[in-house]
């Protein structure tokens, strides 16, 4: 048993020695190993160095691309009229709303050539606002001071297509305190609403919602052939207020 394990511990020795002595032999070849090995490093980093550039070109790309868009913010003007705002009934949620839209700043300059061209003045952009046709279709709605008719203003709709359309041209804010001193009956505002909707189609229109507003009752009414919408609100003085919707 004594002489098996001194046999064993010889034969690890001589491996050993074995070693050692191919190492005093073989400089050269450890120096191009080490070599090898650096240059697969070097390799590697250039490799991560130019996956880090492409992907920061990329990031630039993708932000060369969307940078108009992001810089297109939705603004009135200082110290505007709330006329939009306060006609905008149902686009709660801007940013889808936006989505399905094109920039602010195109259909901005759209509806700007309408009026202007329409009148041949340069009329004073004043508010804006998003809403939605019963069938889910977006669009804008802007005002702008109609420079020919003192005190009153343009109200005009612009669709996803680009398309702007002159809702009116001469249309009066309502007072605050008019618009909300209750004189009317919720009977009684539907009954006006429901005349002027006749009134306005060929056709019976059929009454699709009805919903609290701002100044008073929203009413939409539809053209069961057309399929166009007439929005009015009924303030609470019994005044009718038509708002913008797409023609």
């Amino acid at each position: 048993m004594k002489n098996l394990i001194l046999s064993i511990v010889a034969v690890m020795l001589a491996c050993f020695l074995a070693f050692l002595l191919f190492i005093a032999t073989n400089q050269q070849a450890l120096v191009k190993v080490h070599e090898t090995i650096s240059n697969f490093s070097t390799f590697d980093n250039v490799a991560k160095g130019k996956t880090l550039i492409n992907t920061d070109e990329n990031h630039s790309a993708k932000a060369a691309i969307t940078g108009d868009k992001a810089e297109e913010k939705p603004y009135n003007a200082k110290d505007y009229v709330p006329i939009a705002e306060e006609s905008s009934h149902d686009a709660s949620n801007k940013k889808v709303a936006q989505a399905n839209l094109p920039s602010f700043n195109v259909v901005l300059k759209a509806a700007q050539e309408k009026v202007n061209n329409n009148n041949n003045s340069q009329n004073e952009y004043n508010d804006y606002a998003i809403d939605n046709t019963c069938q889910g279709a977006y669009y804008y709605i802007f005002t702008f001071k109609n420079a020919k008719k003192p005190h009153s203003f343009y109200r005009v709709t612009v669709d996803k297509h680009e398309n702007a359309v002159i809702f009116d041209d001469a249309y009066k804010p309502v007072p605050q305190d008019e618009a909300r001193k209750p004189n009317v009956s919720a009977q009684e505002s539907e009954v006006i609403a429901q005349k002027y909707a006749t009134d306005h189609f060929t056709q019976t229109p059929r009454l699709e919602k009805v919903k609290e507003a701002k100044q008073g009752m929203l009413y939409v009414f539809v053209d069961v052939q057309t399929k166009k919408e007439l929005k009015l609100v009924i303030t609470k003085s019994g005044k009718i207020i038509t708002q913008p919707a797409l023609k």
